[in-house]
């Protein structure tokens, strides 16, 4: 039994030893190129969205359309300063998601890198919304 135990402190020791022995490992974070594009584009296409917002709908006389459909027309009016929502979550979802990244980059870089894609797409659809709220209300 004690020579199972020594040889268990030895091991042990051993470990330890190695670990300290280590170089730190750098941050994968921005050496992915994939990470590094879809970090870097998400937020300049947050930026487009809300210079989008306070360019071509805030100053557009009220009510302006919200919400279109091709079926029933016009389903919901109101303010330029309600279209600042979208921007917003799409700020959010950003950050969000960065936060998210960060914390699951030391266990699996592919759902790191899944998150970033969901966060660039997002971004994209929400500049293609505004650019069908521009088009509709610019008539």
């Amino acid at each position: 039994m004690k020579f199972s135990l020594l040889n268990l402190k030895e091991r042990l020791s051993n470990k330890k030893n190695q670990q300290k022995k280590e170089p730190a490992k750098k941050n994968k974070f921005l050496e992915d190129g994939s990470i590094r594009f879809f970090v870097i584009l998400a937020p300049i296409l947050n930026l487009l969205a809300w210079l989008l917002v306070f360019i071509k709908l805030i100053p557009l006389p009220e009510p302006i359309i919200l919400h279109y459909n091709a079926y029933f027309g016009v389903d919901l009016e109101g303010s330029g300063k309600e279209v600042l929502f979208l921007p917003a979550a799409g700020l959010f979802i950003f950050i969000l998601n960065l936060f998210l990244g960060i914390l699951f980059l030391k266990k699996d870089i592919l759902i790191t890198k899944i998150i970033f894609i969901a966060s660039f797409f997002f971004n994209l659809i929400l500049i293609i919304a505004l650019a069908a709220l521009i088009s509709v209300n610019e008539f």
